[in-house]
């Protein structure tokens, strides 16, 4: 009786073992793909990171990070823009994408949906941005009115 006991523990203790190795694994790869993607952009092979970012969107399609990844692998395409969008409609409180968006719209002298943009981060007071401050918004939104013919708007924001 106290063999089966025994056993029965063991079998026990086995499958939950093996359910938390599952779960812990599951969680990391989708984390991992997500970090590997950064880790690839900041080496600059962004191939590499666009399939890890693409990785992480199979198994998470509403993954606002692969989605900001992608936009960074982009840069300021309207690819980017499109990705942003993306990351907003899931999230639409996401700085970050803002951010980036406001950029791309910049670049692509889409002078207006840029400024909007920046206003939009400027107005969520976010208590960090990937790679840019709250203050660099002002300047970044302010260079936009300056390229858009708003002088007196861009001095208020500098």
């Amino acid at each position: 009786m106290n063999s089966n006991k025994s056993m029965l523990i063991q079998v026990t203790l086995q499958v939950l073992l093996s359910t938390v190795f599952l779960t812990g694994s599951l969680a990391t790869s989708l984390i991992s793909d997500v970090d590997r993607g950064n880790a690839c952009l900041d080496r600059g092979a962004r191939e590499e990171a666009k399939e890890c970012f693409k990785d992480a969107l199979k198994a998470n399609p509403k993954d606002t990070a692969a989605y900001l990844g992608l936009a960074r692998t982009e840069s300021n395409s309207p690819e980017a823009i499109e990705y942003c969008t993306k990351a907003l409609a899931i999230n639409p409180n996401l700085a970050d994408a803002y951010s980036i968006r406001a950029n791309a719209y910049a670049f692509q002298k889409q002078y207006q949906l840029a400024i909007d943009d920046y206003t939009k981060v400027i107005k969520l007071q976010p208590s960090k941005l990937l790679h840019e401050t709250i203050a660099n918004q002002y300047v970044l939104r302010g260079d936009t009115f300056e390229s858009f013919g708003q002088r007196d708007k861009a001095i208020a924001d500098f």
